[in-house]
């Protein structure tokens, strides 16, 4: 979980890690995947998730070379990585971005949302990330009053290549209760 003020996946996977991405690059000096192991929460689901800093004054022990470095280890012990990135795109968000093959861009079909992921495909482009391996994904399709995906794949000049619709009871209740929606 790259948001690192704002990390929510453990809560939503209702897990209570006890170490932290912090923990891990407080101590990257040791970091070997036994260390990983200790610092991974595991969900029901068969997800291992390396959850953001506990405390904001934690997220200034993760530097962008510590971020580096564990990826580059999570990447060699497993076949699928998933980062959850805030939208500040600091330093080590940025370089997890360039080391991806898939970069998936979650949009809603208004204004705004089409507005912001603009701004992120250019931001992409400026720093060296090939429009090659980003994906777009429209959320909460179905909406009353939403833009259609036609208008907004001619605003970004990009197909959409996943919709999830929109189905607030089963996001709801799946947040609430910790439980991943496709379960």
């Amino acid at each position: 979980d790259l948001k690192l003020e704002a990390g929510d996946l453990a809560p939503l996977l209702n897990l209570k890690p006890n170490h932290t991405l912090s923990d891990l690059c407080q101590n990257i000096e040791r970091l070997d995947y036994s260390l990983l192991q200790g610092c991974l929460a595991r969900c029901d689901s068969g997800v291992q998730l390396l959850a953001a800093p506990a405390r904001i004054a934690d997220v200034a022990l993760v530097t962008p070379e510590s971020v580096d470095l564990v990826l580059s280890l999570v990447c060699r012990h497993f076949p699928f990585v998933v980062l959850d990135l805030d939208h500040t795109f600091h330093a080590e968000q940025r370089r997890a971005m360039l080391q991806a093959d898939v970069i998936m861009l979650v949009l809603r079909l208004d204004f705004i949302s089409l507005r912001n992921t603009r701004t992120t495909l250019d931001f992409l482009q400026e720093i060296g990330a090939s429009r090659d391996k980003v994906r777009i994904v429209a959320n909460q399709v179905g909406e009353p009053g939403q833009l259609s995906t036609a208008q907004a794949e001619e605003s970004l000049g990009i197909k959409i290549s996943q919709s999830i619709p929109d189905d607030q009871k089963t996001v709801n209740r799946a947040n609430n209760d910790g439980i991943p929606v496709v379960l």
